[in-house]
């Protein structure tokens, strides 16, 4: 997004029409830490205790 400063007020204020959204390989990326933190806790919370 690009912000322009118009104190006189000539320009009217819009948004661009290039929105992409998310890239797919960034969702992957969080589901797979998401899936990789999980399985994570998961072994720690059902490893056999010592002591």
């Amino acid at each position: 997004m690009t912000l322009v400063a118009d104190p006189e007020g000539w320009l009217v204020p819009r948004l661009g029409s290039e929105v992409d959204g998310l890239a797919p390989w960034l969702i992957r990326t969080c589901a797979g830490l998401l899936t990789a933190m999980e399985a994570f806790v998961l072994y720690g919370r059902l490893r056999p205790r010592r002591g």
